[in-house]
């Protein structure tokens, strides 16, 4: 290295080391993470859990603590008021002097009995007072410790995905790991926010209860706790198998999420495939192993918590039956002790019971956590966030390949480089040539330090890219590809992706460099024109362009070519090849080409064959040599000129602003149509379709109504074991009044039907749990099944709307299904507390009306608690639908293009961006979980406030002689469990809202008209020969109503013939390809084929015979032969793909890969190279035989050798067919029956070739450009 080059060794250890371990940890293996190439960190999922969090988890515990030891002292208090009443059975004021039974309760008299009512009722009230702060405290600091927690697993999870290196990624899948992010994680908000509060708080009780018990009577608890360890045990093992199942079923509906994905974001190549049957599959299949996984949790959940019940109540019969012989064997033992020991350790046993769904809730939790916290846990080799290593600010540029050998992780079998071995000194251009898939990309992807050598090293300015600064090394390498990839936002911020600091100026001078500057400026928003989600609104030079732009703005000391022109018109390409030469200046420069064009005058030359460089030198050296290099020029020799003259065509062709105009979208984000209620109003009302009812939801899911009558019967079932057992305890109770002698006979047939009660709850729970279970899978299948049916109807203007890119319509699809679920889910306990409230009802109004009724007035306070919640919840759920909305289209827009992300080193950028999206519902969610605690300490503490009106009232009516004191406690027992249902009952109301709400969304897309269904099967279908009339067609794209793009396009194209238009990038021509695909229909005009409106033919017969080949070809995550034959209607034979493989020059590579037709390109096609994947989606166009070819610069990508090829078996391919080609490069349209030439959205000149050198002198510019000489 030179004296100017700087080397900074990073001693910052300590610092990274901090760094790295703002992570969290799962204790599990990943099998995705490769262990020699990561560094794994050890971190639980509390590691984040310091300062105000430990404060807040610690206060929030504490609090939780003291609520739920509350309920075992009101056992006290309970058992006291219980003895009270039980002697005034007893007394004179209520029987009579001479009715009074010595041998029964010690009587009491009026006076006491008032007094010690009114103690008793000041004791619940201190009781509700205490209850209420607890309460409140509980849930807000637990929810706010929850979003806290989760709101920095977002962040660090994304920020660990955007950190990971390449061969990660190649084993991933997009969709499931943005997933995580949405549905995994609010997983974990749930089950460590208000759930893990009520987990605290019962096991509180539970140990409270049991402790009162003991207290008073230890012999009578260890007989009641005989059951516990099965009650336990049970609990446990179900808490174990719901997280298992539950992480089983997120990965398999994962899957599904992957596919949906894959599909929208690929539409445009599932449309003119026909690959909607596949896809549909595919879905259905992933969704149906997902639905059988979700029946199989529901079996288990209804198994332990029916046998948990089984138990609890076959503990209440042992525990009677064991005070009734304490009471025989000692006939003064107090007997309200039995039911103070009885009501702490039932309470604890509730507790216990209501514990495990939240156990299991807080199971789900860390089972969702676990793969988010592997991926958080490992820190790569090739870490871009590292600090360790050298820094380059200072760059010469001089690289060195030193005997460097590799291998793809992902294809360990196939040896791409050989022992390369070659230099360059600062400033100098070389260029690698060679056929698509002998290893010239893989020295780019090496350079930036993608993946590192298997063997060998390389080198810039004498130093192992191994021990350079990743970060800094790419700040000094730009890199344009073969196929640009910009973000959604304007132009302006994506050149400024490329130099975060460039200046206004800077970013208008690159793009002048990279003749983008003036397309720009003749937008309506100029540099401030949003580009679309993946840059859709713009043509593919347009997009180039920018990509070119966004390069040359970083002022690189390397530059990286890839193809970097190749989406250019003729004319284009001369100004930006020019533009490029002169940003290369001073700069090393590796350009990987197929086009000779491009690298004349580069200093050297690299032939690559096989791995393994077989010629270089100068372009004279290698001509003069007549080796492969010369081979390859004889196929097609370009001679390109270096003239003023070329902004002349502008003066000929006169553009207008509109033949430029990008596909502008709104600079506003469209708003989610459930932002607020009014909001979700208006949008249901636009969509014409109302909001979702209740019963909308059921009959959509009428198939499955006798599942559903099953579980409403089941949830009947053991929905009437709650009034029953007040029946029995009412029996008990008048048993426990008896004299001892009288007793024994009456307590064995109560306490046998404590056991059979047991039993009904079992066998009712387990067939609503298991019933309604099925329901609600069904449901979510159904749900998601349709609308993904319906999204593959819609037309491609659908897609262009802002409202319904891949992001916003994937997270319908990962957490609004499952939320209608809740639906049937939550339906057994509903409607088993409807039951309860029906029954207990009858029995406080058949005991003493007068009460009853009393306190039934005071019930709407409690549906009031509840209402209020739902507000909450609801304005809860509207704003993270919209706003984690927005945060997921950035994090997937990273995840999909992380090869860029990390070329621009821009990780920190997305990852700022997404954190800005998450502060606005954060916030909100804080001050939401002080809402909320108010009101559920409001819920939580008014039974206390009813317990003591409850009581002083019936102490009134007891003095009036209304009522009997054992039906004042009979009254009072039944409306308490009124009461608690109404809280199960209101506490189901805001998922409803939330099931509604979800269900307007997916109804919206289920319920989604289109003017084009690809899934019709009306239209005539028939044989097309190939004579298309195109004729005074106008159209504008829907999403820019404003700009005109076709203004009375008229062609005639005869069967058989070739026809190419030509023109300037955005004029047109991209745009008649989708109207013949009919991915549009056009404004005015008509198009026919064969003398049919294109408009009444089949649409799948139509694109089966009408094959496109488009610029950047997009595969599926399957194998080659799998691609090659995507979406055909029949049975393609092997040997239909090998001859299509042929044609398309792609089968010799395909049969030397280890698995063949077998090999899986991955997500996207990532494992191929370009020209690997352009050739194979010529041979997947090739295999369908079609009537009519669209080749939209089908042989861009190709290098010269394999591009001679493909034109030949294109040429041969075109016999008896019409084509229709879009050209940039003259060489592949000038023996074309017709050449068009497209401008301001019509065909201004046509002819042949021959005919338009004569003739025109727009044709003559253009050829002027770019001159071909073919040597035969």
């Amino acid at each position: 290295m030179g004296k100017d080059t700087e080397k900074t060794p990073l001693l910052l250890k300590s610092l990274d080391k901090q760094r790295s371990q703002t992570s969290l940890s799962s204790h599990s293996s990943d099998s995705s993470i490769d262990e020699s190439t990561v560094k794994l960190t050890n971190y639980g999922i509390f590691y984040y859990t310091q300062g105000v969090d430990l404060l807040l988890l610690i206060t929030g515990t504490v609090a939780a603590v003291i609520h739920g030891a509350g309920f075992p002292l009101l056992a006290i208090v309970l058992g006291g008021m219980t003895t009270v009443f039980l002697r005034a059975q007893n007394s004179d004021f209520v029987v009579g002097v001479d009715n009074v039974n010595p041998e029964g309760l010690v009587p009491i008299s009026l006076d006491e009995f008032n007094s010690e009512v009114v103690k008793y009722c000041i004791y619940y009230l201190v009781l509700g007072v205490l209850m209420f702060f607890t309460s409140y405290v509980q849930i807000a600091c637990f929810e706010s410790y929850a979003e806290r927690l989760v709101h920095k697993l977002r962040q660090n999870y994304l920020k660990a995905i955007l950190r990971q290196q390449i061969q990660w990624f190649d084993k991933q899948q997009t969709g499931n790991l943005t997933a995580r992010l949405t549905d995994d994680l609010e997983r974990v908000r749930e089950g460590l926010g208000d759930k893990f509060a009520l987990l605290v708080q019962m096991f509180a009780a539970f140990l409270a209860g049991y402790g009162v018990g003991f207290f008073y009577s230890w012999s009578m608890t260890l007989v009641m706790m005989g059951f516990a360890p099965l009650i336990v045990l049970s609990g446990a093992k179900m808490s174990k198998s719901m997280a298992t199942r539950t992480r089983v079923e997120q990965e398999t509906y994962a899957v599904a999420g992957a596919i949906a994905e894959e599909t929208f974001s690929s539409i445009r190549t599932v449309h003119s495939l026909n690959g909607h049957k596949r896809e549909l599959d595919r879905f259905y299949n992933a969704l149906e192993v997902g639905r059988q996984t979700g029946i199989v949790k529901y079996c288990y959940m209804g198994i332990g918590v029916g046998f948990s019940n089984l138990c609890m109540y076959s503990s209440y019969a042992l525990a009677f039956w064991y005070g009734s012989t304490l009471i025989i064997n000692d006939p003064t033992f107090d007997r309200g002790l039995i039911f103070t020991v009885f009501f702490a350790v039932l309470s604890g046993s509730t507790s216990l019971g209501g514990a495990l769904p939240h156990l299991a809730s807080f199971g789900t939790a860390r089972g969702a956590a676990s793969t988010v916290l592997r991926v958080i846990n490992s820190h790569p080799k090739i870490d871009p966030y590292s600090l360790e290593g050298i820094l380059v600010d200072n760059m010469k540029g001089d690289i060195s390949f030193k005997d460097v050998h590799f291998r793809y992780p992902s294809r360990k079998d196939i040896h791409v480089l050989k022992g390369i071995s070659l230099e360059l000194k600062a400033g100098d251009k070389i260029a690698l040539v060679g056929s698509s898939g002998c290893g010239k990309s893989t020295i780019v992807n090496l350079l930036q330090r993608f993946y590192d050598p298997t063997k060998g090293r390389v080198l810039i300015d004498g130093v192992d890219l191994r021990e350079v600064n990743v970060h800094s090394l790419r700040e000094q390498i730009g890199i344009v590809s073969q196929e640009p990839v910009l973000f959604d936002g304007t132009i302006y911020e994506n050149i400024k992706m490329g130099n975060e600091h460039a200046t206004h100026d800077q970013v208008v001078e690159a793009c002048k460099m990279a003749n983008a500057n003036d397309f720009i400026k003749r937008l309506p928003d100029g540099y401030g024109t949003r580009v679309g989600e993946k840059g859709v609104q713009l043509s593919g030079g347009q997009k180039q362009r920018i990509a070119i732009a966004r390069a040359l703005v970083k002022n690189p000391k390397i530059l990286l070519l890839d193809e970097a022109t190749s989406a250019l018109d003729t004319e284009a390409e001369r100004e930006v090849q020019g533009a490029l030469d002169q940003a290369q200046a001073g700069r090393t420069t590796i350009i990987v080409a197929h086009r000779l064009s491009t690298i004349r005058n580069v200093d050297r030359i690299f032939v690559f064959k096989a791995g393994n460089i077989v010629e270089s030198g100068s372009h004279e050296e290698l001509m003069s040599k007549q080796g492969i290099f010369y081979d390859m020029t004889q196929a097609q020799v370009v001679r390109q000129q270096q003239q003023e003259a070329g902004k002349d065509i502008e003066d000929t062709i006169s553009e207008s602003a509109h033949s430029h105009l990008s596909r502008k979208s709104s600079t506003r984000s469209a708003i989610s149509i459930a932002t607020s209620i009014h909001q979700l109003a208006e949008e249901v009302e636009e969509c014409k379709a109302p909001p979702t009812s209740m019963f909308k939801i059921f009959k959509f899911n009428g198939d499955k109504v006798g599942w559903f009558i099953g579980g409403i019967f089941g949830a009947f079932i053991f929905g009437s074991v709650t009034p029953v057992f007040a029946l029995v305890y009412a029996e008990i109770f008048n048993v426990y009044s008896l004299p001892a002698d009288q007793m024994q006979a009456n307590v064995y047939f109560w306490c046998g039907m404590f056991v059979l009660m047991g039993i009904t709850f079992f066998v009712g729970f387990f067939t609503s749990a298991n019933c309604l279970g099925r329901c609600g899978e069904s449901l979510t299948m159904k749900l998601r099944f349709e609308a993904f049916k319906n999204l593959l109807r819609q037309d491609i203007a659908f897609y262009d709307d802002l409202r319904h890119g891949t992001g916003k319509l994937c997270t319908r699809f990962a957490t609004d299904a499952p939320n209608v679920r809740y639906v049937f889910t939550r339906l057994p306990v509903v409607l088993a507390s409807i039951v309860t409230i029906c029954g207990a009802l009858g029995i406080g109004f058949y005991y003493g009306w007068q009460l009853a009724l009393i306190l039934v007035v005071m019930v709407p306070l409690l549906v009031m608690g509840g209402y209020f919640e739902m507000q909450m919840r609801f304005g809860k759920q509207i704003r993270d639908t919209q706003l984690l909305e927005e945060a997921g289209k950035v994090a997937s827009q990273a995840v999909e293009h992380i090869r860029t992300v990390h070329s621009l080193n821009r990780q920190e950028q997305f990852h700022f961006t997404y954190c800005e999206y998450l502060r606005e519902p954060f916030n909100t969610n804080l001050k939401h979980a002080h809402t909320y605690g108010a009101v559920f300490a409001f819920s939580q503490s008014l039974i206390f406030f009813m317990y003591a009106a409850a009581f002083y009232l019936g102490s009134i009516f007891v003095n009036q002689q209304a009522m009997q004191p054992i039906d004042v406690y009979r009254v009072f027992f039944a409306i308490s469990f009124c009461g608690q249902m109404i809280g199960n009952t209101t506490s189901f109301i805001p998922d409803v809202v939330k099931a509604r709400l979800a269900a307007s969304l997916l109804f919206y897309l289920i319920e989604h008209p289109t003017p084009i269904d690809s899934l019709s099967d009306s239209g005539i279908v028939k044989p097309i020969t190939g004579n298309i009339s195109i004729r005074n067609v106008f159209f504008n794209y829907p999403t820019r109503k404003d700009t005109k793009v076709l203004q009375g396009f008229t062609l005639d194209i005869k069967a058989g013939k070739t026809v190419a238009l030509v023109g300037h990038s955005g004029c047109g021509k991209s745009t008649i390809m989708g109207l013949l695909e009919r991915f549009y229909n056009q404004d005015k005009g008509m198009i026919m084929i064969d003398g049919d409106n294109i408009r009444n033919l089949n649409i799948s017969s139509l694109r089966e015979q009408v094959c496109i080949v488009s610029q950047e070809p997009t595969l599926f995550d399957c194998t080659i032969g799998e691609n090659i034959c995507y979406g055909t209607n029949r049975n393609v034979t092997y040997q239909e793909i090998v001859e299509a493989a042929k044609m398309a020059n792609i089968h010799n590579f395909i049969l030397g890969l280890p698995d063949g037709y077998d090999t899986h390109v991955g997500e996207k096609g990532t494992q191929l190279s370009g020209g690997q994947k352009q050739r194979i989606a010529i041979a997947r166009a090739l295999v369908r035989s079609p009537s009519v070819l669209l080749l939209d610069e089908a042989t861009s990508a190709l290098d010269t050798e394999s591009e001679k090829i493909v034109q030949e078996a294109l040429d041969a391919a075109k016999q008896g067919r019409t084509c229709l080609v879009i050209a940039h490069r003259l060489s592949t349209i000038q023996n074309s029956d017709v050449i068009a030439i497209v401008s301001e959205g019509k065909i201004v000149e046509k002819g042949t070739h021959d005919e338009l050198i004569r003739k025109s002198e727009i044709y003559q510019k253009f050829c002027e450009t770019q001159r071909i000489v073919e040597s035969q």
